[in-house]
């Protein structure tokens, strides 16, 4: 198998998820990232939808792990900024979630994903202002300047 093998197994991959088929999926998207010579957004493309099933499942930390390897191929893939920082907000790490979520804004490919992003990242910041037992004693500026921060 090869690069150009590699890409035909994505299809496949994507075609028994839309079967429902969690094996099947999760065995082709193996073998896309054994393939030698598969092109680094390809493989961090497959890491990442391992990832997510693992997150669909509960196995945050193993979805984390599965995101990290992905970025390490591809520094700017989107999705695996997007899902990293999802995944960390969903785990109430708020502040590496805010940080990925600036991460997918600053390399998002067009403003769609751009914006989906930033309301991601307001999304975490509220979830962050609401978690802080402090907030009820602040001044409505000193909550405003939280927003600031992100």
């Amino acid at each position: 198998a090869d690069q150009y093998d590699a890409e035909a197994m994505m299809a496949h991959a994507v075609l028994c998820s839309l079967e429902k088929n969690v094996d099947g999926e999760k065995s082709w998207f193996g073998k896309v990232i054994a393939t030698p010579g598969v092109k680094k957004a390809t493989a961090a493309s497959a890491y990442t939808n391992l990832g997510v099933m693992l997150g669909e499942k509960g196995g945050r930390e193993g979805e984390i792990a599965m995101y990290e390897r992905a970025l390490d191929l591809d520094p700017t893939h989107f999705h695996a900024r997007h899902s990293l920082a999802l995944a960390y907000g969903e785990g109430k790490n708020f502040d590496e979630s805010m940080r990925h979520f600036r991460m997918a804004v600053d390399d998002a490919p067009d403003d769609q994903k751009r914006h989906r992003a930033l309301k991601d990242l307001y999304t975490v910041t509220v979830m962050k202002v609401n978690a802080d037992p402090q907030v009820r004693t602040m001044s409505q500026q000193q909550v405003m300047s939280m927003f600031t921060d992100c």
